[in-house]
């Protein structure tokens, strides 16, 4: 099943500083109540776990991400993440 999220979110924040702030993975992951960045690999991949609630439900999720591009020009960045829950039953992927 495919689902695409589309939101707008206004910021208190000049345009050069939110670009700032995006640029730094571990920085946004604090922002996602139950993300954790456990690894930086290396620039361009990351390991981390995400807890997410959903009405009565729990699951932890262990992943990887990758930034696929970064293009300061048009303030653009495009990365790819994939996990699976502990027991392996459940997997999700985002790009």
């Amino acid at each position: 099943m495919k689902v695409a999220l589309d939101k707008v979110f206004p910021l208190a924040a000049t345009a050069d500083s939110a670009w700032q702030l995006l640029q730094d993975i571990e920085s946004v992951a604090g922002c996602m109540p139950g993300a954790k960045i456990t690894e930086r690999v290396d620039a361009t991949h990351y390991k981390g776990t995400i807890t997410v609630r959903l009405g009565p439900a729990t699951m932890a999720f262990r992943g990887e991400i990758e930034v696929l591009s970064l293009d300061a020009a048009t303030r653009s960045l495009h990365m790819v993440g994939k996990g699976a829950d502990a027991t392996g039953t459940s997997a999700a992927s985002m790009i």
